[in-house]
């Protein structure tokens, strides 16, 4: 019988460790790629509770499409109420998804392709209280009618800061139904734009940040809540904590199957389910790209077809880490292109 290990109260900060990896195919002998030690770990879904996501890699993205190199990923995503013991996979539900990336040339250029595995065996440990996770995972992927067989073992540990404040509530949260799309989505184009009015009462800001205009925007396909997620920046962040810049972005999500109308946030059962503005902001003597609090916000939309996303006014009032309100005014245009 499993012994299960609650992951401790708190917000989630950072996480740290590594993976490693063999590998063998059933088209060559011997090694069919060169041993794989994580540089980097990260989770994408930190802001998700019920989830415990470990994304790895090593080597560097090219700049160029038209050279490739020795990028490559591994990922699994657990349920985070899951217990030390044996897992397979599709079979347990407490493994979400298992993936392996490498390049892979498509038509005359060079990109990421992510797989899913076929099949896993897992064995999971968790000690120190709920925040250390390590183990043994095996899995196969399918690439282009290769079998690569991969057998890697890895060790992580979370980092919690005890927050009253910030403690989320995964007793009411609900697994969300997982349904095959109608077809899988393609890219996503638009543009998203935002004002940043003065004021001048009491409090408030009393002068604008410069007007924001995306320079890129991004839809996490992995996603593992069905919400239709929109994140937008513009700027640039830098790597030196002592040095700032204009790096900017939103992120809003919106409940799937959303239709046009007037909604606010944050309220109970909002059709917004999270709504973000990021900037940087000096905090413990360094500066950071800082998530400001949401204070309220208002959203008119028009939605056509499931594809297009158009708002021509949102209304946010946030708090920055000073005190003070900042206003802004937004609207944004976004396509989902499926075809």
């Amino acid at each position: 019988m499993n012994t299960h290990n609650a992951i401790p109260a708190g917000t989630l900060q950072n996480l740290s460790g590594e993976f490693k990896a063999t590998f063998t195919s059933d088209t060559v002998t011997g090694e069919a790629r060169y041993p794989y030690l994580s540089q980097t770990i990260r989770s994408t879904l930190a802001q998700a509770p019920q989830y415990l996501d470990f994304e790895s890699h090593s080597g560097t993205l090219a700049t160029s499409q038209s050279i490739t190199n020795d990028y490559r990923g591994i990922r699994i995503t657990l349920k985070s109420d899951i217990a030390s013991g044996s897992y397979k996979f599709p079979q347990d539900d407490a493994i979400v998804n298992i993936t392996y990336s490498e390049l892979e040339k498509m038509g005359t250029a060079f990109h990421t392709t992510t797989k899913k595995a076929t099949q896993a065996e897992l064995e999971l440990n968790i000690t120190e209280q709920g925040r250390r996770y390590s183990g043994t995972l095996k899995f196969e992927v399918l690439i282009n009618g290769e079998t690569l067989k991969i057998s890697s073992i890895f060790d992580t540990v979370l980092h919690f800061r005890e927050s009253a404040i910030e403690q989320f509530d995964t007793s009411t949260t609900l697994t969300p139904k997982v349904n095959a799309p109608l077809a899988t989505l393609q890219n996503i184009t638009g543009e998203f734009n935002a004002r940043f009015p003065a004021s001048t009462h009491p409090g408030e800001t009393s002068f604008s940040r410069a007007p924001y205009h995306s320079s890129n925007l991004s839809y996490d396909t992995i996603f593992l809540i069905e919400d239709i997620n929109i994140n937008s920046r513009s700027g640039t962040l830098s790597d030196n904590n002592y040095i700032t810049s204009d790096g900017r972005e939103f992120e809003i999500c919106l409940k799937k199957g959303i239709t046009s109308g007037t909604y606010s946030y944050p309220s109970p059962d909002s059709q917004i389910t999270q709504l973000r503005y990021s900037e940087m902001r000096f905090l413990n003597d360094r500066y950071i790209s800082w998530s400001l609090e949401i204070l309220e916000a208002t959203l008119d939309l028009e939605v056509t077809a499931e594809s297009r996303y158009t708002s021509k006014n949102l209304s946010i009032k946030a708090k920055t880490t000073t005190g003070s309100i900042l206003h802004i005014k937004a609207d944004f245009d976004i396509y989902l292109s499926r075809d």
